[in-house]
């Protein structure tokens, strides 16, 4: 019998292949010590200035929204406009702006029920505003009346989304003050939005 000729070990060579892909960081003697440091610390600006440009085009739009709603509960309240003229309204306004979206007879409705509920325009702008306009109309859906709990909400939104984070929305302060539905008033926003 003849002895089969000795085949070179194989190397594992899956191995070696993502070994070559990881990305390293060349040791550069052009590139100072603190370089990372530097590097993070932008980094981080950089995402703190994007989310800051999204809140202010956000607060932007939220008072857009209060604005069209505003005018057409005047609109409603001095001139009796029904439910078809907030239809051609969203019709006329998507065709002038077919890019945009949120301008729905729903989403205008939503925009007359937002100003209603909101009468005061400094309270949409410091507080309102300051969370998007989603939360807003899960607020006005899940909470209601009285004002005082709705603004409640909103602050504590408000509050969660400057410190980007998810918050637990607990009771309002008062127990007198919190709606019917006391599971309601236990559920985060993000829990009220799932519904």
């Amino acid at each position: 019998m003849a002895d089969k000729p000795k085949q070179p070990k194989q190397r594992n060579s899956s191995l070696e292949e993502a070994q070559a892909r990881i990305p390293t960081t060349p040791s550069d003697p052009d590139v100072p010590a603190n370089y990372a440091t530097l590097l993070a610390q932008l980094k981080q600006r950089i995402r703190e200035e994007r989310l800051r440009v999204v809140m202010t085009a956000n607060a932007a739009m939220v008072l857009l929204y209060w604005d069209i709603g505003r005018a057409i509960l005047e609109r409603q309240q001095r001139e009796g406009w029904g439910a078809k003229v907030n239809d051609r309204l969203s019709d006329d306004l998507r065709r002038e702006f077919p890019d945009m979206q949120g301008l729905s007879p729903r989403n205008l409705k939503y925009m007359r029920a937002f100003a209603a509920a909101w009468p005061d325009r400094q309270i949409v702008q410091q507080v309102a505003a300051q969370i998007p306009w989603f939360h807003n109309c899960v607020l006005l859906d899940k909470v209601g009346r009285p004002q005082r709990v709705r603004l409640w909400y909103a602050r504590k939104g408000a509050r969660c989304a400057q410190t980007h984070r998810r918050c637990r929305v607990g009771n309002p302060p008062r127990r007198d003050a919190a709606p019917k539905n006391s599971k309601a008033a236990c559920r985060t926003v993000k829990e009220l939005e799932a519904e």
